[in-house]
């Protein structure tokens, strides 16, 4: 582990990062690794992202003048989030890869402290962004609040992203979460049962 996967454990414990994918992906993933958005429009696969979204992302600048948000893969801290709850019809074809917080080590990685397509979105070093980000936030499990602003902050908050450039390693993806042993069986299926890959089934991470 590195120094700053080191400094990660230690504010928040035993945590990986993660990654919300449909099931029908993990083949290429596990080949490939995560791609960003770029890398992945090379490969066939299901992309399960909005779009409004992902238009207002590929304007989007994360080093100004160098790179953009599509070049990277985007992690969350915690895919118990808005993203999931909206997807939360197709949970039992979707899977959650754990990453490892060592792709925090990577020179090229940076962390959002908000969803990274918000206009209000900093991007840090791993390292500095200890300091900038709202763990209460970004771990809580309800993100409502009857003020919308204070609404749109929780949830824009609760969805920080760790941007890693090009690619997620596969050796750095550690195990999956999936809804039900119907969709473990299936994510079995896709990656092969003698794999050795661990596969834990977690409702609640998929609001059930």
């Amino acid at each position: 582990m590195g120094a700053v996967a080191r400094a990660y454990a230690e504010r928040i414990g035993d945590r990986k990062l993660q990654y919300i994918t449909p099931i029908a992906n993990t083949p290429s993933i596990m080949q490939y690794g995560i791609l960003s958005h770029h890398g992945a429009s090379q490969l066939a696969h299901i992309d399960i992202s909005l779009g409004d979204v992902q238009r207002k992302r590929s304007k989007k600048e994360v080093v100004v003048g160098r790179t953009q948000l599509h070049q990277y893969a985007n992690l969350y801290f915690d895919a118990r989030n808005p993203m999931m709850y909206r997807r939360r019809s197709e949970r039992s074809s979707l899977c959650v890869l754990s990453v490892s917080c060592d792709v925090l080590d990577i020179a090229s990685t940076v962390v959002a402290d908000r969803n990274a397509a918000s206009d209000y979105a900093r991007f840090f070093s791993p390292m500095a962004a200890l300091d900038a980000l709202d763990f209460a936030s970004v771990f809580a499990r309800d993100w409502t609040d009857p003020r919308a602003p204070v609404f749109y902050e929780k949830r824009s908050k609760k969805c920080a992203e760790v941007l890693v450039l090009d690619c997620v390693p596969p050796n750095l993806i550690v195990d999956a979460c999936v809804l039900c042993e119907a969709s473990a069986e299936q994510l079995s299926g896709k990656i092969g049962a003698g794999s050795g890959f661990c596969v834990k089934i977690d409702p609640d991470l998929f609001f059930e």
